[in-house]
């Protein structure tokens, strides 16, 4: 009791500062968002020149994305989102100065844009791959602490920074300039009260193999691709929308330009309370069923705004989207933190938006086409239309048991006999052995096992695997560790589709403990296996593999709870 009081302590002391330091950062963000353009508009009226300075807050993630992804990773992230707000407040109070000065030009305010811009690569890689090592990769502790990082975006960049960045403009010029960087100073002081998490443990490659390794990891896990093109339609079908949605509202709905912003304001809204209540939300659907669900809302809320043709109930309805797209958010973020390695998670952090800012990107291109083709009313059409067939493709399929090697014995009756499956395992690069219970139904209870128990092949050549691997919180290699696993067995003619980390044990007696098993019967807390047993059925994986060696009877359990052949990283080399 006390030690996982202790642990809590732990986890609340470093997720409260990183929160806080999230929402100040991105309230900045916000307002430094909507003064640029407005001193841009005060300095020239050529629309090219107040365009370039909005596109260049977002040219940054294009340009160095990636590479400030791998960085971030070779890094202590720590000091990474340290050294970004500072960079971030030196170049604001340059800005303020230079405004105060009347020295400022579009190129100059051009120039402190992409500095941001920049900074802000390394500060949200860093800030979202810092997550799991102050929360853990838990389901509910990830959806917790996501959907409060994702409401406090939503509510820095959508609702507080915005207004404050264009009122403070209003009074002086140079006042947003001057409170942004404040506001970095602040969450630079946020920053310093994380605990020490060291540094990710990356392997010091060049910077090209780095990212290459990230987007590597990315599709080669199903999941992250799947989800990658989840949150690709869904940017992209909103923005189809967003593009030209502010002529619908004034031509259709007759909304007031004044009151336009409060219109839009209702999606953040939305997501604020979605992200606050991530968790309960979310708590029994997996990760694929939060996108896909979110997904369908979308597309029925445009139908719905197109449909209603009211400002009232598009009002309410952008409030139901906004709430989808905060659990996509945080259903994205949670799935590539709980399924990537931390030597890789600023890499992946990056890569995903990459694809999330380019589909947006494109999708507002689209949107401005289709309406300027065939009418306002194409771009919801064609966004619900997308982000529909994006809902059908994202939905987890049944879990594959009958994809499991036949030589498991879970198949139909026949199947992996004969002559066909006989030279497939003679062709099969491996197979190890597993245990198969014979038990016999009683009524009314459930199969008991007996005590007599056959070997079994598993073929691993052709199948999907799902890793886990359980360590000290004092092992730095743990992530070297996983990727040696992942090379045997794809060396073996297997595919990793997921990879669960499970690290525990800062004191000398918890190190120590790491060496007996949590449970006799499952090696891992009951907890960790249902959230092994979800990975499983998420990733469709056909066997999962343990890095720790398991026991006969660990290997029984755990095989039941997980519903396919359980084995471990000893069987390999048997």
């Amino acid at each position: 009791m006390a030690r996982a009081a202790r642990r809590r302590g732990r986890g609340a002391h470093g997720v409260v500062p990183l929160l806080a330091a999230t929402g100040v950062s991105v309230t900045g963000d916000g307002a430094f968002l909507a003064a640029a353009p407005l001193l841009a508009a005060s300095l020239t009226r050529d629309p090219l020149a107040v365009a370039a300075v909005t596109a260049a807050f977002f040219v940054p993630w294009l340009v160095i994305g990636l590479p400030a992804g791998a960085l971030v990773d070779r890094w202590n992230r720590r000091r990474v989102m340290l050294a970004a707000d500072l960079v971030r407040a030196l170049v604001l109070t340059v800005a303020a100065a230079l405004v105060v000065t009347g020295g400022v030009s579009v190129p100059a305010l051009v120039a402190a844009v992409l500095a941001v811009g920049a900074a802000q690569c390394f500060f949200d890689s860093a800030a979202q791959a810092t997550i799991p090592a102050v929360a853990g990769r838990d389901k509910d502790a990830l959806a917790h602490v996501n959907g409060r990082f994702w409401a406090l975006d939503t509510i820095g960049r959508g609702l507080l920074g915005p207004p404050l960045g264009s009122a403070a403009f209003a009074l002086a010029r140079a006042l947003p300039f001057a409170i942004d960087a404040a506001s970095f100073l602040v969450s630079a002081w946020l920053v310093r009260r994380l605990p020490h998490t060291g540094t990710a443990g990356a392997a010091r490659e060049g910077l090209l193999s780095a990212v290459r390794a990230g987007l590597r990891h990315v599709f080669r896990t199903r999941e992250l691709w799947v989800l990658a093109l989840s949150l690709g339609a869904y940017n992209c079908g909103f923005n189809l929308v967003l593009a030209t949605f502010v002529l619908y509202a004034t031509d259709v709905l007759a909304v007031p330009a004044a009151a336009y912003g409060a219109l839009v304001a209702a999606g953040a809204v939305g997501g604020v309370v979605a992200g606050w209540r991530a968790r309960a939300l979310t708590r029994r659907l997996s990760y694929r069923q939060t996108t896909a669900l979110a997904l369908g809302v979308q597309a029925l809320v445009w139908l719905g705004v197109l449909a209603g043709a009211n400002v009232w109930m598009t009002g309410v309805l952008l409030a139901v989207g906004g709430a989808g797209a905060t659990l996509t958010s945080v259903a994205v973020g949670s799935t590539r933190q709980a399924l990537t390695p931390d030597d890789l998670l600023g890499r992946v952090v990056a890569a995903f938006r990459l694809f999330g800012m380019g589909a947006a990107g494109l999708g507002a291109l689209m949107g401005g086409v289709l309406a300027r083709l065939f009418g306002l009313s194409a771009p919801f059409l064609a966004a619900s239309s997308l982000v529909a067939a994006a809902a059908l493709l994202a939905w987890p399929r049944r879990p594959r048991a009958q994809r499991m090697p036949a030589s498991w014995g879970g198949g139909p009756a026949g199947r992996g006999s004969g002559r066909g499956a006989r030279q497939g395992a003679r062709r099969a690069s491996a197979t190890v052995s597993v245990v198969k219970w014979h038990g016999r139904q009683r009524r009314g209870r459930a199969p008991r096992p007996k005590r007599r128990r056959d070997s079994s092949p598993v073929t691993l050549s052709g199948a999907d695997l799902l890793l886990v691997g359980l360590f000290s919180a004092r092992q730095r290699r743990h992530a070297i560790l996983m990727a040696e696993l992942a090379e045997a067995v794809t060396a073996l003619g297997a595919r990793v589709v997921g990879c669960v980390v499970q690290r525990r044990g800062v004191s000398d007696g918890g190190v120590k403990a790491m060496d007996r098993p949590y449970s006799s019967r499952t090696l891992v807390s009951a907890g960790k296996a249902r959230e092994i047993a979800l990975a499983r059925e998420e990733s469709g994986a056909d066997v999962v593999v343990f890095l720790p060696p398991l026991t006969d009877h660990q290997r029984d359990v755990l095989a039941e709870l997980v519903g396919c052949p359980v084995i471990s990283s000893t069987d390999l080399r048997a």
